[in-house]
């Protein structure tokens, strides 16, 4: 697909993921040195040309409704984010959503996913995996996610978190006050770095965030205290 051929709507999109494509953040957890360059899918962009465009991962946030984009990262030598979202389409806000067991489920579909990426040809070491908290799930199954990160973190795979504002920390909140609703998107940046802070003590390694150095501070912090909590075991 030719850049030059394609509609100005289509243009506009790839100079979209053009630019974030670009958009890198810094994070150290446990000593390691992370470069984050996540890049979603641009609606009406087919993923071969978001990886011509210069991607470094394909997120794929709705979790294998493109079977190819695990094609796409092998040939291009880039990554892949396996995520899950219950089955629903892109764009798509879940109605009633029930699992047995959320984590098990997620964690089941998760790691499945990852394993047929690298049989397709992506390098296990450019593989990430993502719960995708609120993506098919509900403010209570998103928590229980939250909770049980570990179950996620302990099957080796790395794990991706993208948690910022979003809609369960404002629901999460707004119950917490006795306030009906969410709170606004404006007024989640506590639940945030709170919630950021849980993940990272459970073993995620890369931070999808919006305010940056507040996030950063908040998981130096949590390398710092593991560090101590494993020095002192030690």
């Amino acid at each position: 697909m030719d850049p030059n051929h394609l509609t100005q709507k289509s243009q506009e999109a790839l100079h979209d993921a053009q630019t974030k494509a670009l958009r890198f953040g810094h994070t150290e957890v446990d000593g390691e040195h992370l470069l984050l360059a996540l890049l979603d899918q641009a609606e009406g962009i087919a993923p071969r040309l978001l990886a011509q465009a210069g991607a470094d991962l394909l997120n794929d946030a709705w979790g294998g409704t493109d079977p190819l984009l695990a094609e796409v990262a092998a040939r291009h030598g880039i990554g892949l984010v396996c995520s899950h979202a219950g089955g629903l389409p892109p764009r798509t806000r879940p109605h009633r959503p029930a699992y047995r067991d959320v984590m098990r489920e997620v964690t089941a579909y998760v790691t499945d996913y990852a394993e047929r990426a690298v049989v397709s040809g992506v390098s296990p070491s450019a593989i990430l995996v993502d719960p995708a908290h609120d993506f098919g799930k509900n403010t209570w199954q998103s928590l229980e996610i939250t909770r049980r990160l570990d179950e996620l973190t302990g099957t080796g795979w790395p794990v991706l978190v993208a948690v910022a504002d979003k809609d369960f920390i404002g629901e999460t909140l707004a119950i917490s006050g006795s306030i009906s609703g969410a709170l606004p998107v404006d007024q989640r940046a506590e639940g945030t770095i709170a919630t950021l802070a849980v993940c990272a003590w459970l073993g995620a390694r890369v931070f999808r965030v919006h305010n940056v150095r507040a996030a950063r501070a908040a998981l130096t912090a949590v390398a710092e205290l593991r560090s101590s909590a494993r020095t002192r075991r030690t």
